[in-house]
């Protein structure tokens, strides 16, 4: 009998060519599966590198408006001359800088942003009680971070002794773009339909104001505006009549977001009757009652898929960040 040979019969061309089907037969197979394993990578990558843009100028924007304190928008001349170092210029200048890519279309994320806004934080949210007094009892962790609306009463806000204040009015500020729906935003706000369709995007239950203003109020700078139109100054928070029917008519109620009415150090401000602990104490920027005020910034914006391999639809991500405005005498007049 003839014994088998195996080196002999691995040489032979059709055990080779067996061979060679059998591979591109698994390749064939595998390839869908590393295709769509390459593409997933791909498009979370691009989501991270947006998403991550996102929340540095998110970030960065909250730490610097912060700092920013109350700085006045404008100078003091007559002409009103911005002077970019308050808390809504650098946001929005941060945001336009840091919110790019590169390539062929530089503002494809900055064109997908839907919302730009700076709002008061609530710091009282998630606290261990309801009512926490000047002394700091009650104190908790802040959880939630709503949006403040303005109130009379404990907790103070920034109108003690106010009397028939319409409650209810945003401590909050919706940036505009600079021009039509794409490109840079500015200092100016959202307002009409504009507004309310930003405030139902972004999910908020209710888009109506007593100030009317809901998304803050654009100020009137040209030389021959009245006096009630021109922004406000810090010796403005409660220059005005009461309406009965509506909102007290200060240049306050109507933007109390406005950055000349930030409370950043209670003390440097020479605001003292509520006053019971040192600006030193934990108590002291834990307390709704004596403390600094807290900034949040949120951007919202719709993120689609970068290589469109996927059926999958447009998703909208958010991200907000929440600081408290630092005691800077430089900076809180």
């Amino acid at each position: 009998m003839k014994k088998f040979n195996l080196r002999q019969a691995i040489k032979q061309p059709s055990l080779r060519k067996a061979e060679a089907g059998q591979s591109l037969v698994e390749f064939a197979i595998a390839l869908p599966f590393l295709i769509i394993l390459l593409m997933v990578m791909v498009e979370v990558g691009f989501l991270l590198r947006t998403h991550t843009s996102i929340v540095a100028a998110v970030r960065e924007s909250t730490r610097t408006a912060s700092a920013s304190g109350n700085s006045d928008p404008f100078g003091t001349d007559a002409a009103y001359t911005p002077t970019q170092t308050d808390g809504d210029a650098q946001v929005v200048n941060l945001v336009n800088i840091m919110v790019r890519d590169g390539g062929s279309n530089p503002t494809k994320t900055l064109d997908s942003i839907n919302l730009v806004m700076s709002y008061r934080a609530d710091s009282t949210a998630g606290r261990t009680s309801s009512s926490p007094s000047a002394s700091g009892a009650g104190d908790g962790t802040a959880r939630v971070w709503p949006i403040v609306t303005t109130s009379v009463g404990p907790p103070r806000t920034i109108n003690p002794g106010q009397t028939n204040f319409i409650e209810g009015s945003p401590y909050q500020r919706i940036f505009a773009r600079t021009s039509g729906t794409t490109g840079t935003f500015s200092t100016q706000v959202l307002q009409g339909s504009a507004c309310t369709s930003a405030l139902t995007l972004a999910g908020f239950a209710s888009t109506t104001s007593p100030n009317s203003f809901p998304c803050g109020r654009n100020w009137d700078t040209s030389a021959t505006a009245a006096a009630v139109n021109q922004p406000p100054r810090k010796t403005d928070l409660f220059v005005g009549t009461t309406n009965a029917g509506g909102c007290n008519t200060s240049k306050f109620c109507q933007d109390p977001w406005n950055p000349v009415f930030r409370r950043c150090l209670d003390i440097d401000q020479g605001i003292t009757t509520d006053i019971t602990q040192a600006n030193t104490s934990s108590a002291y920027f834990n307390n709704p009652a004596t403390s600094s005020e807290w900034i949040g910034v949120r951007i919202d914006y719709t993120y689609s898929w970068a290589t469109g391999f996927f059926p999958m639809p447009a998703m909208k991500l958010s991200d907000r960040s929440v600081k408290i405005l630092e005691p800077n005498p430089a900076s809180c007049s």
